[in-house]
C-alpha cells in the first residue's frame, strides 16, 4: 500500500509533504537520488539544529514509507533503497506527571453533584485511580463481583 492511500491524518500527511520539500531544498537535488550518506547528513543537521527527537523520528517513518513505495514502484531497485540501514534515534523515556494531593482532591471534589449518583460513581473511580495507580484504561475492564 502507498503510503498516500494509507489511512493518515491530513495533517500527518501535510507534515510528511512539509518533511519531503525541506529535504529536498537542503540537500538541493529530488528524494530519489538522495544517497544514505546525505540522509545522515541530513538527520544529524536537524539534530544539531536542536529539533525534537520525535519531529526527526517522523522524517525518518515518512521517508521510510517514500522509499518502500519507490521500490514497489520499480522506481528505486531494493540495494538503492538509502533509508534501509538507517535506524529510528531511541526516544528519551519521559517519567509521567502525578498530580500533587492538593490537585487530587480538587479533582475529586470537581465530581458534579447535579448529576445525581453519578456524582458518587465518578469519585468512587476518581479514588481508585489516585490510590492504585491504574490507567484509566484498566479501571474500565474492572468488573464489578
Amino acid at each position: 500500500m502507498l503510503w498516500h492511500e494509507r489511512n493518515l491524518a491530513e495533517s500527518t500527511r501535510t507534515d510528511y509533504r512539509l518533511d519531503f520539500e525541506a529535504l529536498e531544498r537542503r540537500l538541493e537535488k529530488p528524494l530519489l537520488h538522495c544517497t544514505e550518506e546525505d540522509l545522515i547528513q541530513y538527520f544529524s543537521h536537524r539534530q544539531k539544529l536542536g529539533h525534537a527527537v520525535t519531529s526527526i523520528t517522523r522524517s525518518i517513518s515518512a521517508l521510510r514509507g517514500f522509499y518502500a513505495d519507490a521500490t514497489e514502484l520499480g522506481l528505486l531497485k531494493e540495494s538503492q533503497n538509502p533509508m534501509a540501514r538507517i535506524q529510528n534515534p531511541s526516544l528519551p523515556r519521559r517519567l509521567p506527571h502525578s498530580l500533587s494531593e492538593s490537585e487530587t482532591k480538587a479533582l475529586i471534589e470537581a465530581a458534579d453533584p447535579a448529576s445525581g449518583l453519578l456524582v458518587y460513581r465518578d469519585r468512587v473511580m476518581l479514588e481508585v485511580l489516585y490510590a492504585t495507580g491504574l490507567r484509566v484504561s484498566e479501571l474500565i475492564g474492572l468488573r464489578v463481583d
